[in-house]
């Protein structure tokens, strides 16, 4: 890390640069051990390598001592909260419209439940793992549910008691949670972010001022 301009700036960035570092390792951590979905682990690998670009040019731009350098980084730093508050206005369409978007979801799982592996696996585990029935209730299946949706299959054809709950109503309240722990994160993490951008471009300036007045640099570096 740098030694020019004020430590709590220097601080911040290095801060930051070491979040990203952690999303690397998670996101390594992942891809090795957790992912089954391909399509999914090459999103994760992506955020992967985005995390490990902005940790690395974060600590060269420290490092480096460049005003010019340092500008590209707060400017990199503004992006990425505008993509914060992107994703937050999206996070809070999807928490509005969390109920319609399940009951379609929910809808297409079920009409190709019979046709379909994948989505009769899917349903099967959400109904199974969470003890809910269909969209609303078991009068959702127009034949008769699955077994998935019962407490007791010990006599499948002559008595079943079903789940009473909806799967949407039980996956809304999950969703609501998941969303909302989302969302803090979101707002922490755009927090940061727009304090980083302050101390990034406070440290331009003080860069700046070094490369124009190198005998500033002394004082600098005990601030």
């Amino acid at each position: 890390m740098g030694k020019l301009g004020p430590r709590k700036y220097r601080y911040i960035l290095t801060a930051l640069s070491w979040l990203y570092m952690l999303n690397v390792i998670l996101g390594v951590f992942y891809i090795v051990w957790e992912i089954d979905s391909e399509d999914f682990a090459y999103t994760v690998l992506t955020f992967t390598l985005v995390s490990f670009f902005i940790t690395c040019f974060g600590l060269f731009a420290l490092k480096n001592e460049s005003g010019t350098i340092m500008k590209v980084y707060a400017k990199l730093l503004i992006f990425l909260v505008i993509l914060l508050v992107i994703g937050m206005i999206v996070l809070i369409f999807v928490m509005f419209k969390r109920q319609t978007i399940l009951k379609e979801l929910l809808t297409e799982l079920m009409n190709s439940y019979y046709t379909s592996d994948e989505s009769h696996k899917l349903m099967d585990s959400i109904q199974k793992q969470l003890e809910c029935c269909g969209r609303k209730s078991d009068d959702d299946w127009v034949e008769l549910p699955p077994a998935s949706c019962c407490k007791d299959c010990t006599n499948p054809y002559y008595s079943r008691i079903y789940h009473e709950k909806g799967c949407v109503e039980v996956l809304s309240t999950i969703g609501a949670f998941v969303l909302l722990g989302v969302g803090l994160l979101i707002i922490l993490h755009t927090v940061l972010h727009v304090f980083a951008v302050k101390a990034a471009n406070e440290l331009a300036n003080k860069y700046e001022e070094v490369q124009s007045q190198p005998s500033l640099r002394t004082e600098l570096v005990k601030i």
